[in-house]
């Protein structure tokens, strides 16, 4: 992973396998608009609560105990409705604050790596990198933008890159 090999390039410790005895790595769920689903799912008896991403495992005694208000008929005690599954796609930013996020996220992924290229091409290639964002994102959807990680999924996978646009889509026809 990510984390062992900058510890190890970090550290640069002998005794690694002895250091790190075991790692651990888990799912963060994503909606497509990067916001949570939390909420009645439309059908009678289907709940939704999922989405969090980074945020579930600190969230999640709160976000069980408002849910369960919510099951039981009670009004809970945050204001969730922003996140109901049934929506229109959130977008928190505008579309050239996500493509400037996806950008910075992709070359901060080169200095991670520790990549090594010629004296001045990392500027070259943050230039090249923002209009192909650009195009990437409009090839997308012409209206809604997804969160720069997303965005960065959807130009390295097929299939990522369909299901969004399928998903704005038919977001598109329904609201």
């Amino acid at each position: 992973t990510w984390l062992s090999h900058s510890l190890r390039r970090t550290c640069r410790c002998a005794h690694w396998s002895r250091w790190s005895q075991e790692h651990q790595v888990g799912n963060r769920p994503i909606a497509l608009d990067g916001f949570p689903l939390i909420g009645s799912g439309g059908m009678a008896g289907l709940w939704l609560l999922t989405g969090t991403y980074r945020d579930g495992v600190h969230l999640s005694p709160l976000l069980a105990q408002e849910m369960a208000d919510r099951i039981l008929g009670e009004p809970g005690s945050v204001d969730l409705d922003r996140f109901t599954p049934l929506r229109k796609p959130l977008q928190e930013w505008t579309r050239d604050r996500i493509v400037n996020d996806t950008v910075e996220h992709w070359i901060g992924i080169g200095y991670e790596q520790d990549w090594q290229i010629p004296v001045d091409w990392h500027q070259w290639i943050e230039t090249d990198l923002r209009p192909a964002t650009e195009r990437g994102v409009e090839d997308i959807d012409p209206e809604f933008t997804p969160p720069a990680e997303l965005v960065f999924l959807s130009r390295m996978d097929p299939e990522a890159l369909k299901l969004l646009r399928e998903y704005y889509a038919r977001t598109r026809e329904v609201w």
